[in-house]
Parts: C-alpha cells; structure tokens; sequence
C-alpha cells in the first residue's frame, strides 16, 4: 500500500458528490487517490490483548506460551520498526523460580521458534509482576534486537559485549511473536497481560 507523504492535504464532501477528475491533465497529475487501508499503512499497525493464556507450573525450563501475535505476510517492509509492551505476572504459595521470553516463527508452536529476547529468569518470590518493553528492527530480511540471550525488561540499558543478535525473517509469509513464561511450582500460575503492539512499517 501507499504510503501517504506528511504534507498531504484531504478534502472530503458527501457521498452524493461527484468525484470524477474534470481538470486538466496538469490539474489531474497533482492529485492522489488514497483508501483507508492507506491511511492504516501510513500510521502504523495496532495489536491489544489485555489478557493472555495463564499457564500453571511446573516448566521453568521449557516456558509454554502465554500470547500470540499474528504478522500477516507482507505487513514489513523495510526498515520497519516493531514496538512490543506487556506485563508478566506470577502467582506462587511459595518461592520459586520465573521465566519469561520472546520468540518469533512462522507457525503459532515454539517448536522451530528462533528466540528473540530473554526477558527474565530467575526471579524467586511468590509473586512477581513487571512492565516489559522492547523494540525490533525489520532490517535485510533480518529481525534485529538487543542481545536475544541478554537477560533484561526493556532495551533501555547498557550492554556491553554481544551487543545486538540477528534473526533471519521472511515477511512474505505469516509470522507470529510468541511470548512464553514458566515457573517451577505446580501451584504456580503465570501470564501475559496488557500486551501492545505497534508496527511502524
């Protein structure tokens, strides 16, 4: 789809007036004809779930996923920047153990899933709660993002060594970003809330 130039100027009348073009070939050259959908393209695409799967414990080391985003084929195009905010919760009768992840694949499984950020490990308390905030380059058929092994909330931190891991991309088909979580109790229960997602693309 187009997308619209920042100094565009729109005119609308009701739907009983004609629109045919009637200027001249100089007049008619000037002018663009743009839909919704382009108006869409333009300022970005929205994902909201307020509420992902809760998953129940025992699987701190193989996480099981929580919420799914679907990236329809062809949606990125170059240079396109991904904004992703979620809150993951955990509840516990005891002290235990917390994961959380991102990945993206081209199927809704973690099986084949390449990974994309490790968001936290570790973090033993009988609940845990935690805003998260990271942001992906779309970049030579390549997702971009902050050391994917790097356990962190948000990219706003300093990173030193590893630096930024590659993930090879096609946006010619179906995508999904998969955020998993797992704790080690069987009591324990564990989920994605709020999640948000913006595509600049």
């Amino acid at each position: 789809m187009a997308t619209i130039p920042l100094g565009q100027k729109f005119h609308t009348v009701p739907s009983s007036v004609q629109t045919v073009e009637r200027g001249s070939a100089l007049a008619n050259s000037q002018r663009e004809i743009y839909t919704m959908g382009d108006i869409a393209s333009s300022v970005g695409k929205f994902y909201v779930n307020p509420y992902g799967g809760t998953v129940i414990g025992p699987n701190i080391n193989t996480v099981e996923i929580s919420d799914s985003i679907l990236i329809s084929a062809n949606t990125l195009t170059a240079n396109a920047i991904i904004e992703l905010l979620f809150r993951i919760e955990k509840n516990d009768s005891a002290t235990t153990g917390f994961s959380c992840n991102i990945y993206s694949n081209t199927s809704n499984s973690l099986v084949g899933a390449s990974l994309l950020g490790t968001v936290v490990t570790g973090a033993s308390s009988k609940t845990y709660s935690t805003n998260v905030n990271r942001t992906i380059l779309f970049k030579n058929s390549q997702l971009q993002v902050i050391d994917s092994s790097f356990a962190t909330i948000d990219d706003f931190v300093a990173k030193t060594g590893g630096g930024v891991s590659t993930i090879l991309f096609n946006p010619a088909v179906n995508n999904y970003i998969l955020i998993g979580v797992g704790a080690v109790s069987l009591t324990s229960t564990s989920q994605v809330t709020l999640t948000k997602m913006n595509i600049n693309a």
